[in-house]
């Protein structure tokens, strides 16, 4: 209580108020240039018409050195069906085996 009481001494409380007010004042400003700088820099880098331009000028890079992106994924759907006709066979060998040891612990 009694440093409770010094402090009190020590601090005058209408300056103490005013600083206050004046740190508000401060951070609704800070607050305002941030979110305008937001809004600015969210309108530049947020171009569709950007973006579709990089896609038109990848594609064409792409179409002069010749890669066919789009046929090259056609190609390698079927071997990836070939991977899982593997696959599956393998899994039928395995309960094959397992079958017959079963039979084989049943007799």
């Amino acid at each position: 209580s009694k440093a409770m009481g010094n402090m009190n001494a020590a601090v005058d409380p209408a300056q103490m108020g005013k600083v206050m007010a004046e740190f508000a004042r401060e951070n609704e400003k800070m607050d305002m240039k941030q979110e305008m700088m937001d809004d600015a820099l969210d309108d530049l880098f947020d171009d569709d018409e950007v973006e579709g331009e990089a896609d038109l000028v990848t594609q064409q890079i792409l179409d002069e050195i010749g890669v066919d992106v789009a046929g090259q994924m056609a190609s390698a759907r079927p071997a990836a069906g070939g991977m899982r006709k593997q696959v599956v066979e393998e899994v039928d060998e395995v309960e094959d085996d397992l079958a017959a040891r079963l039979a084989a612990l049943k007799s």
